[in-house]
C-alpha cells in the first residue's frame, strides 16, 4: 500500500479518466449508433454531447442531425446521407 504507481501508470490512468469523462452523460450512445450502422457513431455522439445541457435528452438532436447533418457542420454531410435519414426516419418506437 502507499508505493508509487510510478509515472508512466499515473499517465495512463489520466488518460483513461478523460477518457471516461468524455463518454459524457450518454455512454451507450454511440453503441447504439454504431448498431444503427451509422458512419461515425462515435464521433458522432460526442458531436452530440457537446451542444447538450446536462441532463438533456440526446434524441431530438440525433434525429435533427440525422435528418439536417449539416446542422453539425459541413463535414457531415458527407457521412450522413439520405439513406440513413430514411432508414432512421423509419423506425417504429418500442411501446
Amino acid at each position: 500500500m502507499g508505493e508509487d504507481i510510478g509515472p508512466k501508470t499515473r499517465w495512463i490512468s489520466e488518460r483513461l479518466g478523460e477518457l471516461w469523462h468524455l463518454r459524457g452523460a450518454f455512454p451507450g450512445l454511440g453503441a447504439a449508433l454504431h448498431a444503427f450502422d451509422l458512419d461515425h457513431a462515435n464521433l458522432f455522439a460526442f458531436e452530440i454531447a457537446r451542444r447538450l445541457g446536462p441532463g438533456e435528452d440526446p434524441w431530438p438532436l440525433v434525429e435533427r442531425a440525422i435528418s439536417d447533418p449539416g446542422s453539425l457542420g459541413p463535414q457531415w454531410n458527407k457521412r450522413i446521407g439520405p439513406t440513413t435519414a430514411r432508414r432512421f426516419a423509419e423506425m417504429k418506437p418500442e411501446n
